[in-house]
């Protein structure tokens, strides 16, 4: 949302031209808190907590298929949101308020739709996997058109139209792979549901109540068995397309910033990023995130025994630390941010972000599978009383879209649970160390790694990351795994703190744990030659 809202009108104005927010040279103001971007952040907060549920349900290859897929569009439509808000403001005018309003409906819409891979992956029986597509497919249509109110309406620099010709091409090329996602699930599940009709004879193309209610508590207990699955075609087409869709589009920014020069001859086809803008909005996403994974440990049965605590615990220190982390290793200010420095380290650092993001999210659903492995092993234990009485207790807990029973046998889901906790722990170290690499230069990092202190500190990293990715290998306990995933955190929080003392403190005395609204120069993105060195 890029309106500053909600201002006092002077005058009723039905509609205002987008406005570049800087030109090249100008000072860069942090914009004040604008509450519609927090509030849209809510919805992707929701998107993570179902895709919780989608890998509790199926922690597969299909199931990381899927969360690529179902995650991947609306992720990167924030950024794109983000990107554009950071260089184009609108007013408060009736016109891009009923707009923002339509992107909040079709963003709820692809959320509301992610479902179990059960679900999605049968599009002709459920149309769960059609309106999610059709949210994403709407929600680049939208972005289509504020690309296009820029070329023609923007107040600003003939550079901001021509920025927008090479995202007008992205979204298009986007927008097909949704368009053929949407046409084949449409196709699927109304061309079955006519045959019925045709069936059923002259009732205008009603369904029955009976399957209307059958479908509806299949996506309301989404992530039960189904014995009717088997007899139901899956296909997995729509969502490849989904996956290569939004691949494309990361695949043309990243190849447009990478063959921008250094050299003035660019600023006639761009316009600046509020860098101090994006710094502040990719600390959201990183706590929206981080978010999903507290609502992975608070909202589960609780059972009264050492191991879920200790599991329990484990990980809060754990989701806290990563968060201690992860802000600590973030540029503070524009000067210092990867954005900032070169086109080609900007463009590695939104590909290494993005793998970050997506490896918090299974993180966080890790540990909801270590606290789900109590109920499952409780459900077999109990008494018939007690047994339905958690059944029905873990349902209402998990109304978000899971809690059915489970197709793996405990050991199986144990270990697939392990697999995926200490997998994309590992994947987040490397990717937040990659983005730091991006924001310093490889030059920069590999002159402190020649050092005596630099190497044992990028020795000891290399280990522990080892340790962690192939810890699942001879561990598959939850409570043990989330006590040596937490003592693993710690030691590089060690690690930070022994940089600190040896290294920062004599060039940074203070950092704080937010960005300080500071005023910096607009520079083309590019300094000299650097790139990512």
């Amino acid at each position: 949302m890029s309106s500053d809202y909600p201002p006092r009108a002077t005058r009723l104005l039905i509609f205002e031209p987008p406005r570049q927010r800087q030109r090249w040279g100008d000072n860069l103001i942090l914009p004040h808190a604008n509450w519609g971007d927090l509030f849209l952040d809510l919805y992707y907060v929701a998107a993570a907590y179902n895709l919780s549920h989608l890998l509790l349900d199926s922690p597969s290859n299909e199931g990381v298929l899927y969360l690529l897929g179902l995650f991947g569009p609306i992720l990167v439509d924030w950024f794109t949101a983000t990107f554009f808000d950071a260089r184009f403001s609108w007013g408060a005018d009736p016109w891009h308020g009923f707009l923002e309003l339509a992107r909040i409906c079709f963003l709820a819409t692809a959320v509301v739709h992610i479902r179990t891979v059960d679900v999605m992956s049968q599009p002709s029986k459920y149309p769960d996997m059609f309106g999610f597509s059709l949210g994403v497919l709407c929600l680049t249509i939208c972005n289509i058109y504020d690309s296009l109110e820029v070329i023609f309406k923007v107040v600003g620099e003939k550079a901001a139209k021509y920025s927008e010709r090479g995202n007008v091409f992205a979204h298009c090329v986007m927008g097909v792979f949704y368009l053929a996602s949407t046409c084949i699930a449409g196709v699927a599940y109304f061309g079955i549901q006519n045959e019925e009709y045709n069936e059923a004879g002259r009732e205008g193309g009603r369904r029955k109540l009976v399957p209307l209610v059958s479908n509806a508590c299949s996506r309301f207990l989404a992530g039960a068995e189904d014995s009717e699955a088997s007899e139901t075609s899956s296909t997995n087409v729509p969502i490849i397309l989904c996956v290569v869709g939004w691949m494309s589009s990361v695949l043309l920014k990243t190849l447009q910033l990478s063959f921008w020069k250094a050299d003035e001859e660019h600023k006639k086809y761009n316009v600046p990023l509020n860098i101090e803008f994006c710094i502040h909005r990719f600390g959201e996403l990183t706590m929206l995130l981080l978010g999903e994974s507290i609502l992975s440990l608070l909202i589960v049965e609780t059972y009264t025994n050492k191991e879920y605590y200790i599991t329990l615990y484990a990980g809060i220190i754990s989701t806290t630390m990563i968060q201690y982390l992860h802000f600590k290793y973030t540029p503070h200010s524009a000067e210092e941010h990867a954005m900032q420095r070169s086109f080609k380290a900007g463009a590695c650092f939104y590909v290494f972000f993005i793998i970050h993001s997506f490896a918090l999210v299974t993180l966080g659903t890790s540990y909801k599978m270590f606290l789900s492995s109590f109920s499952y092993e409780t459900h077999y234990a109990d008494s018939s009383d007690n047994k339905r009485l958690r059944q029905l207790m873990v349902l209402i807990r998990n109304l978000g879209g899971g809690g059915g029973s489970s197709k793996y046998s405990t050991e199986e889901r144990q270990q697939r649970a392990a697999n995926m906790f200490c997998w994309s722990m590992a994947v987040a170290w490397v990717s937040m160390d990659l983005t730091t690499v991006c924001h310093q230069g490889i030059k920069s990092y590999f002159e402190f790694a020649k050092s005596k202190a630099g190497l044992i500190i990028v020795v000891v990293r290399l280990l522990v990351t080892a340790f962690v990715a192939t810890l699942s290998t001879w561990i598959i306990e939850p409570d043990k795994l989330a006590l040596l995933g937490m003592a693993a955190v710690l030691v590089e929080v060690a690690i930070s703190v022994f940089w600190d003392y040896y290294f920062s403190l004599q060039d940074h005395e203070h950092q704080p744990s937010v960005t300080e609204p500071v005023t910096v120069e607009a520079k083309s993105g590019d300094d000299g030659e650097e790139d990512l060195e």
